[in-house]
């Protein structure tokens, strides 16, 4: 949703996969939902540069030993990333974040890298 040319609100819905080290390495599923702003500028026509804060939680569902264990907890992702445009509708976007899951006690951090093709309607 953009509220502004160079304010919007937007929202992540992914699901990854992190290791845990318990008594061996254990792959970890996590699947997060989280939203907050977006500032943009453009600092040429077909070029866009943008920062982001997303707020909201992610769930976890380990299974160890036959003993299954599901959490959700807080997260936090600041990004940002560019867009270049390739057409009237389309740009190819490169975009780093910084992921940082808080559980109980122990703080999970995900660096994520993504490039992809994004259409504007």
């Amino acid at each position: 949703m953009t509220a502004t040319p160079r304010f919007a609100v937007v929202g992540e819905a992914g699901t990854g996969e992190t290791t845990v080290s318990l008594p061996t390495d254990t792959p970890l599923p996590v699947h997060a939902f989280l939203a907050g702003p977006r500032f943009s500028v453009r600092p040429h026509g077909t070029v866009a540069v943008f920062g982001q804060v997303l707020f909201g939680s992610a769930s976890s569902n380990a299974v160890v030993a036959n003993i299954e264990s599901t959490t959700t907890d807080l997260a936090i992702q600041p990004g940002g990333g560019v867009d270049v445009g390739v057409g009237p509708k389309w740009a190819v976007r490169l975009q780093g974040n910084y992921r940082v899951i808080r559980a109980s006690a122990v703080t999970t951090k995900q660096e994520r890298f993504l490039a992809g093709l994004v259409f504007h309607p």
